[in-house]
């Protein structure tokens, strides 16, 4: 399952690096992040550190929750990474954004 999206967006012109640890959850997880938000940010800043170890530009997450919950935690890092839904990447390939 995790495979086609990866195979889509590198057919599209993207590089794609996966993280280490990157199949591990977000800390979003439905509303886990309300209920536990201290666990949650540590859960996301594990998540988040990873992530801005590919020095990526743009995450890939298929779930809202998880983009917004990643985006927070490495925008506490100060690093400014877009994330969007797979399709939302293709399609800016597309258009040629």
């Amino acid at each position: 399952m995790v495979d086609a999206p990866r195979k889509l967006l590198a057919q599209a012109g993207y590089v794609v690096r996966t993280p280490v640890e990157g199949h591990l959850c977000c800390g979003s997880a439905g509303v886990y992040n309300i209920v536990e938000p201290g666990s949650a940010d540590d859960i996301g800043r594990r998540k988040a550190a990873a992530v801005a170890s590919t020095q990526a530009t743009l995450v890939a997450s298929a779930n809202p929750g998880c983009s917004l919950q990643i985006r927070r935690m490495l925008g506490e890092r100060g690093v400014d990474v877009d994330a969007a839904h797979p399709i939302e990447i293709l399609d800016r390939s597309i258009r040629g954004g």
